[in-house]
């Protein structure tokens, strides 16, 4: 896909979508969720439910491989205005891959700085049970293209670096979010393949090899695309099945759903949590707080002990009293 009919139809989207945020206030933050998730105390208030078809007549109205339609919700969280994508398409799905980054590049169109993306995936290490949280701080991708072939004319930089794809300092408050409310994240490497396929028991363990705690597909497009347009990006795998060494693995798609709405009350209260401490971070004192030399040790001591106003990590994400 070129840039102009790229361009053309994010700008016809931005438009009818900016006329339908609460309050004519552009939203502060974007949250992709990669399956279900009962999200009924994340807004303040039952946000505004605006199908992509709405936005883009000519998309595929279907519903996506669990049965829901692509849509955005937006509303405020906490006072904060957040624009969310639920039921979202994937690659595997065959519409191709516009369609299934479409919400990501519409919000990171739209100047949304923040993006936070949370998936429920394969664990593929005995640390990761199923329930259980994963803060991403690395992803390896299998999938033959990229998601920025065609868009380098709208991107900052032609060749960005996936160094530094995660955020360490939205990482961190994330991380201690969620860890108020109960078991910490930890953390964790991703690694994505086309397809919803599961893998073979030798494709596992090279995974396993190469360092990956979660098997996945599109998320790690999603978080190419959005840091490759400049924004602070974090994400959250959930284990919604475990696939360990030696064990046969009795597996329904329904199965992974359940786990993710049964694990949605700490992900929407910690969710909350960050979200107001972030803006208030952006507005009052900046985000330079946490050092870079020191953020990946800290934040591998935080998953270690429980988050609280005294951790060393809140130290250095909340101003000093004067």
């Amino acid at each position: 896909m070129t840039d102009a009919p790229f361009v053309s139809q994010l700008q016809g989207a931005a438009q009818a979508l900016g006329s339908r945020f609460p309050q004519g206030a552009p939203p502060h933050f974007y949250l992709h969720f990669g399956a279900e998730y009962a999200l009924g105390e994340l807004f303040d208030q039952p946000p505004e439910a605006i199908p992509w078809t709405d936005l883009l007549p000519d998309f595929p109205s279907d519903p996506n491989l669990d049965g829901a339609i692509p849509t955005f919700l937006a509303g405020l969280c906490l006072g904060v205005p957040v624009l969310a994508s639920v039921g979202n398409r994937r690659v595997a799905e065959g519409f191709g891959h516009f369609p299934a980054l479409f919400p990501t590049a519409l919000a990171a169109y739209l100047g949304i700085p923040n993006h936070i993306f949370l998936d429920t995936a394969a664990s593929l290490s005995p640390e990761f049970k199923i329930g259980k949280w994963g803060m991403l701080t690395d992803f390896v991708s299998d999938f033959s293209f990229s998601p920025l072939e065609g868009l380098h004319g709208l991107l900052p930089t032609v060749c960005p670096n996936l160094s530094d794809a995660l955020s360490q300092i939205q990482n961190a408050e994330v991380l201690n979010a969620l860890a108020e409310y109960g078991d910490p994240p930890r953390l964790c490497t991703y690694h994505g393949t086309p397809g919803f396929q599961l893998p073979t028991a030798a494709e596992a363990n090279r995974i396993r090899r190469d360092g990956g705690d979660f098997l996945g597909h599109d998320l790690v497009l999603h978080l190419i695309l959005a840091h490759a347009w400049g924004c602070r990006v974090s994400a959250l795998a959930l284990a919604g099945i475990q696939l360990l060494p030696g064990t046969r693995s009795l597996f329904r798609r329904e199965d992974m759903l359940e786990t993710s709405r049964l694990c949605s009350r700490q992900l929407t209260q910690g969710l909350r949590r960050a979200i107001r401490e972030l803006d208030e971070a952006a507005r009052g004192y900046g985000e330079n707080f946490l050092p870079e030399t020191d953020a990946d040790e800290l934040l591998r001591e935080s998953i270690r002990r429980s988050a609280t106003r005294s951790s060393p990590l809140k130290a250095f994400l909340r101003p000093k009293a004067e």
